[in-house]
C-alpha cells in the first residue's frame, strides 16, 4: 500500500496558481450545471486532482509520453491536471455530454492550455493520430469498450486505469497499485499493455 499526501503531490508537480484557477472554474461551472456531487468540498477536489498525478509520480506517464486518449473526462480528470504539469502532452479528451465538452473547452482556453476535445463516442475519435496510452477513470471497460479503442491505439499502447479490475484476457502485463491518499480508503491503479490479438 502506497501512502500519498495531496498537499505534497500537488505542490511538487502543479503551478498552484494554474491550479486554484482550475479548482474557480470547476467550482463555478458546477453551480450551473453539475459536474460532479455538490457533496464534494474543495479540499476533496484537490485530492481528485493529486490522484491525477500519482501515474507520472509511478513513472507511468512522463513528459515524452502521448499522445493519450482520455475517454470519459468527465470535468477534466485526470486529463487537465496532466496538462498543467506539462502542456506538451498531446491529449485528445472523450466526453459525450456536451455541457462538460463546453466546459472543458473553456477550462483548457481559459488555462491556456492545448487538448483536443471530442464530444461525441470514440467512433468519432478516428483519425490518422494513433495513441499510445489510455487513461480511464471508474468507466467498466467491457468488450465492446475494448472494441471500440483497439483501432485507434499503437500495439504497444499503455492502459492508465482508476479503477477496481481489469479483465485480464484483455490486457497483458497488468500492475495494480493500491493507494491511500490522504489516508482515505484505499483505492487502486491499474498500469497494463493492451492485448491486440
Amino acid at each position: 500500500m502506497i501512502e500519498i499526501d495531496s498537499k505534497t503531490i500537488l505542490e511538487r508537480y502543479l503551478d498552484r496558481e494554474k491550479l486554484e484557477k482550475f479548482l474557480d472554474l470547476v467550482e463555478d461551472a458546477n453551480r450551473k450545471i453539475n459536474l460532479y456531487s455538490r457533496n464534494i468540498d474543495r479540499q476533496e477536489l484537490k485530492v481528485l486532482v493529486a490522484e491525477s498525478i500519482i501515474p507520472v509520480q509511478l513513472g507511468m506517464i512522463s513528459p515524452g509520453s502521448g499522445p493519450v486518449l482520455d475517454i470519459g473526462s468527465g470535468w477534466g480528470i485526470p486529463s487537465i491536471p496532466l496538462l498543467l504539469w506539462n502542456q506538451d502532452l498531446k491529449i485528445t479528451l472523450v466526453e459525450r455530454s456536451k455541457k462538460k465538452a463546453d466546459f472543458l473547452n473553456l477550462t483548457l482556453s481559459r488555462l491556456g492550455l492545448r487538448g483536443t476535445i471530442v464530444n461525441s463516442d470514440l467512433k468519432q475519435v478516428l483519425g490518422e493520430d494513433k495513441f499510445s496510452i489510455v487513461t480511464l477513470r471508474q468507466v467498466a471497460i467491457d468488450k465492446l469498450l475494448f472494441d471500440s479503442i483497439t483501432p485507434q491505439i499503437t500495439p504497444d499502447a499503455d492502459l492508465v486505469y482508476f479503477g477496481p479490475s481489469v479483465d485480464e484476457k484483455l490486457f497483458t502485463d497488468v500492475t495494480t497499485t493500491q493507494y491511500q491518499i490522504d489516508r482515505k480508503s484505499a483505492r487502486t491503479l491499474i498500469a497494463a499493455k493492451f492485448s491486440q490479438k
